[in-house]
């Protein structure tokens, strides 16, 4: 018999899994496959990379949620291998869209904007004192030169804000208000979606883009659906 997967995650915060949606996207992965696992609340200024989550398992230390997931599917079985190639490559749409587009704007509006950076400070530097409030700094001017050199932070609060709208509405429209993405079992997109849209739906953060996802009953029944089904113990944020 294996051994259970240790996964490293920030703690629980804001009435939802995690405040990563990596970290969300690797735990509800780990819930839909059944697999074994044992969740720490780690350090993120540790994490290997400097990433959050990771995890150890066999002797063997991975972060990196794709890699993670990627690991896991090689180790325990691919959620994925029902999908039909189109099905495939239009999880793989999804996720990129949600990881690497919507997710930038999303990560520069709670790190850069100080009444949203109000709810993040206690969460991930508060517990450590002088020494967070340091560390804290210097994330923050990272973030903002990692932002500039990414590109996100070179537009305007209305270009981001119409970015992400669309990012929004195209994944509302791939998932035409089915309670999993594809067939009747929910498989890697659904891990990725419902992490972020917990982001969305059920944090203290507001704006457009929140209010975007929070009219849209297609996604918020899905998210719901998911949440009962995997994430029971843990009662959104009202």
């Amino acid at each position: 018999m294996s051994e259970p997967v240790h996964l490293f995650v920030p703690p629980r915060a804001w009435g939802i899994p995690n405040p990563s949606p990596f970290c969300i996207k690797v735990e509800t992965w780990l819930r839909i496959a059944e697999v074994d696992y044992v969740a720490h609340v780690a350090n993120p200024l540790k994490a290997p990379r400097g990433k959050v989550p990771w995890i150890e398992h066999e002797g063997r230390t991975i972060a990196d949620s794709q890699a993670i997931v990627a690991y896991l599917s090689e180790r325990f079985g691919d959620l994925d291998a029902p999908l039909t190639p189109e099905q495939r490559h239009l999880s793989h749409l999804v996720r990129r869209t949600l990881e690497e587009a919507t997710y930038f704007v999303s990560y520069h509006d709670r790190w850069l904007v100080p009444s949203n950076f109000a709810h993040v400070y206690p969460v991930f530097f508060a517990p450590y004192g002088i020494g967070g409030w340091i560390a804290s700094k210097l994330v923050v001017r990272n973030v903002r030169r990692n932002l500039w050199g990414h590109g996100i932070a070179r537009y305007t609060d209305e270009e981001r804000t119409a970015a992400a709208l669309a990012d929004i509405d195209a994944v509302s429209h791939v998932l035409g208000g089915r309670p999993v993405f594809f067939g009747e079992r929910p498989t890697t997109v659904d891990a990725v979606a419902y992490a972020f849209l917990c982001q969305l739906l059920w944090t203290p953060f507001d704006g457009p883009v929140q209010q975007r996802a929070r009219n849209d009953q297609g996604l918020v029944r899905y998210a719901e659906g998911l949440r009962d089904r995997y994430w029971a113990e843990i009662p959104a944020l009202t």
